[in-house]
Protein backbone atom coordinates (compact mmCIF):
# COMPACT_ATOMS: atom_id res chain seq x y z
CA UNK A 1 0.00 0.00 0.00
CA UNK A 2 1.23 3.37 -0.80
CA UNK A 3 0.47 6.33 1.28
CA UNK A 4 0.34 9.95 0.06
CA UNK A 5 0.25 12.97 1.88
CA UNK A 6 -2.08 15.72 0.90
CA UNK A 7 -1.49 19.80 2.04
CA UNK A 8 -4.38 22.02 1.37
CA UNK A 9 -5.41 25.21 2.77
CA UNK A 10 -8.67 25.55 4.55
CA UNK A 11 -11.00 28.78 4.50
CA UNK A 12 -13.78 29.02 6.55
CA UNK A 13 -15.66 31.51 4.76
CA UNK A 14 -16.00 32.89 0.88
CA UNK A 15 -13.32 32.08 -1.31
CA UNK A 16 -10.90 35.43 -0.84
CA UNK A 17 -10.24 38.10 -3.90
CA UNK A 18 -7.88 36.50 -6.01
CA UNK A 19 -7.85 33.46 -5.33
CA UNK A 20 -8.35 30.83 -8.16
CA UNK A 21 -10.02 27.73 -7.48
CA UNK A 22 -8.36 25.02 -9.02
CA UNK A 23 -10.07 21.88 -7.36
CA UNK A 24 -12.77 21.14 -4.76
CA UNK A 25 -13.09 17.70 -2.84
CA UNK A 26 -13.60 15.82 0.21
CA UNK A 27 -14.70 13.00 2.17
CA UNK A 28 -18.26 13.54 3.36
CA UNK A 29 -19.34 11.12 6.25
CA UNK A 30 -22.88 10.83 7.19
CA UNK A 31 -24.10 9.59 10.87
CA UNK A 32 -23.97 5.93 9.89
CA UNK A 33 -20.09 5.77 8.35
CA UNK A 34 -21.37 6.19 4.42
CA UNK A 35 -19.07 8.15 2.54
CA UNK A 36 -20.72 10.36 -0.10
CA UNK A 37 -18.76 9.63 -4.07
CA UNK A 38 -19.74 12.20 -6.50
CA UNK A 39 -18.05 11.40 -9.81
CA UNK A 40 -17.35 14.14 -12.57
CA UNK A 41 -17.58 13.55 -16.66
CA UNK A 42 -14.06 13.07 -17.70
Amino acid sequence: MTVVEERFAWFPGPVPDGLRVAQVYGWLFDDHGRVLIQRTPE
